[in-house]
């Protein structure tokens, strides 16, 4: 394993979603998903390796009914550092949010609700440009 959670814990230091992703690439995580529910993120490594980081973030119970219009401007805010993660977990919670998986070869995002569905894919390699 090329990363530690030492590692990973330093990179969530930052605050500009763009460096954050960059520095993530930079130690070779290729796709990491967070769960809303149990506040855990598990990242996926360049050589097929796989580590585990629990109690990140709130413990939230996603809504029900899915709200892509705020799933977009949550999503939006997060990108442009109006909203904190724990903020952006929230908002995505209330707009039914289970969780998401975020690919950094393929720069997107996949969000899921309770059912497992994706409900809402966003694609960020623009803000790279």
């Amino acid at each position: 394993m090329s990363y530690t959670h030492e590692d990973i814990k330093e990179i969530f230091q930052e605050d500009d979603f763009k460096e954050l992703i960059r520095r993530f690439k930079r130690i070779g995580i290729l796709a990491y998903n967070y769960n809303n529910q149990i506040g855990e993120y598990t990242f996926f490594g360049d050589h097929c390796d796989q580590l585990v980081l629990t109690d990140q973030g709130p413990t939230l119970e996603p809504e029900e009914k899915t709200d892509t219009v705020a799933i977009q401007q949550a999503v939006k805010k997060y990108q442009s550092g109006a909203l904190k993660f724990e903020a952006f977990a929230r908002e995505v919670a209330a707009a039914g949010i289970f969780s998401w998986e975020t690919n950094l070869e393929k720069l997107s995002v996949e969000f899921y609700n309770k059912r497992g569905e994706v409900t809402y894919r966003e694609v960020f390699a623009s803000i790279f440009d």
